[in-house]
């Protein structure tokens, strides 16, 4: 895992329409996927926000996100999509796809219609969870910012975080037998204000590279690969490469070895 020290700028279906003094804005209801096939999504600007009050499990078909979609979770929401999922979820500088609490009335507007009575904090919903359950070749995703995540416990075959405890933003590329490895570019993802902010399984013969990112005001780990231990013993995880991302302060990331006196978010 590799670092840079230095700040990056700020990066910057049922619908509903609501008449209150509040909420000005469309919103669209996310229906739950228990297992099934998601069909064709595209979620849109003029649907925004899109509200996730569940357990959400999409598989198959694909999910396109415009840029500028906000999307917000209720206590305990969670969205997963899985690698047979075609993801295309790309902002742009100026428009980036947010996904966070319904208490954040900074992006999308007063959605849970209470003015001022309650505001965003970690763990204030569950987590987004891309690419699991297979081989990942199906996901484009770059700015997007991930906020106020972590409250609900997760228990993988990597490891187990509890209730209010776990990463906001889990990103998966697997790998299965006889699978040549790939690697894979992103960029431009925040992760903050979480319980732990960003945490990546990398199969054995992939790589990942992450640029141009933000990890920063988690009150854990900013960051965290999942080790995959191989028949040694040892961690046979592919690669992971975080460079000129931001972790909060000038100094880096904090590590118990690599950066011992970073003060920013831990890896």
């Amino acid at each position: 895992m590799n670092w840079t020290r230095h700040p990056i700028a700020s990066l910057s279906f049922v619908v509903l329409v609501l008449a209150t003094p509040h909420i000005a804005l469309a919103e669209t209801l996310v229906p739950p996927f228990p297992n099934s096939f998601a069909g064709t999504q595209v979620w849109t600007t003029a649907g925004s926000p899109y509200i996730v009050n569940g357990d959400v499990y999409m598989r198959f078909g694909s999910l396109t996100i415009e840029p500028g979609v906000v999307v917000k979770f209720a206590a305990g929401a969670n969205l997963r999509v899985h690698a047979d999922v075609h993801m295309n979820i790309q902002g742009i500088a100026s428009a980036p796809i947010y996904f966070t609490s319904m208490q954040d009335d900074s992006v999308g507007g007063d959605t849970n219609n209470d003015g001022s009575a309650t505001t965003p904090h970690p763990a204030a919903w569950g987590f987004l969870s891309l690419g699991g359950g297979s081989w990942n070749s199906n996901m484009q995703l770059s700015y997007i910012k991930v906020r106020y995540g972590g409250a609900t416990g997760i228990s993988t075959i990597y490891d187990s975080y509890s209730a209010g405890d776990a990463p906001a933003l889990i990103l998966e590329f697997q790998w299965f037998l006889g699978s040549p490895g790939r690697q894979y570019a992103l960029s431009n993802i925040e992760v903050s204000h979480s319980p732990h902010g960003l945490a990546v399984y990398v199969g054995p013969n992939n790589s990942v590279e992450i640029t141009n990112s933000s990890f920063h005001d988690n009150t854990g780990e900013g960051a965290h690969k999942f080790q995959i231990r191989n028949f040694q013993g040892g961690d046979g995880a592919g690669g992971l490469n975080i460079a000129n991302s931001w972790w909060g302060n000038p100094s880096g990331p904090h590590h118990l070895t690599a950066n011992p006196t970073g003060t920013g978010d831990a890896v």
